[in-house]
């Protein structure tokens, strides 16, 4: 993985900040969360996060991205879960908003491993379907959702050349 990605700056943006503005254009949202680690590297994105209104945030096991998730879930009482990844700048609103869609026609999980990573989130869900994943995967700690799209085109930034493809498509059309 591309260390401290979401922190390197796109258009003089921070990625993180491209991201929530995308995300906080879902008109089907209703608090952004982001869930980091305990990690001492990550004290900087909690910085940021701090300095953000209407940011909420929330820090855990580094390996164990599920139960991240959950934490926050349990917290928000949040019927509808999103997880889209800090790094996705071009997650496309639209996307977010059919995501929950789907999820309220009675679905209890949908993936968006069919399109391009990075576009849309990268799963949507209710928290009993959450749950029930996190009892499936507890021991699993290097589960990750992003593994699940792996032969798909990724707008994900996870290497400096997934950095350098989305800055030149941002740059590009002035995203």
């Amino acid at each position: 993985r591309l260390p401290k990605n979401i922190l390197m700056e796109i258009a003089g943006t921070q990625m993180l900040i491209h991201t929530i503005k995308q995300v906080a254009k879902a008109k089907k949202i209703d608090e952004i969360w982001i869930a980091t680690t305990k990690n001492k590297e990550d004290d900087p994105l909690v910085d940021l996060c701090k300095t953000m209104k209407d940011i909420h945030w929330m820090r855990g096991d580094e390996t164990d991205i599920i139960s991240r998730i959950l934490v926050i879930a349990n917290k928000t009482k949040a019927d509808i879960i999103v997880d889209a990844d800090g790094e996705d700048v071009m997650i496309d609103p639209r996307m977010i908003d059919k995501a929950v869609e789907i999820i309220e026609l009675g679905y209890g999980a949908i993936s968006f491993g069919h399109i391009a990573q990075g576009l849309g989130p990268a799963v949507a869900f209710t928290r009993n379907k959450l749950k029930e994943v996190y009892a499936k995967n507890k021991t699993n700690s290097d589960y990750r959702w992003g593994e699940l799209f792996k032969d798909t085109k990724s707008y994900s930034i996870d290497t400096q050349a997934d950095f350098d493809r989305v800055k030149e498509v941002i740059e590009k059309n002035g995203l």
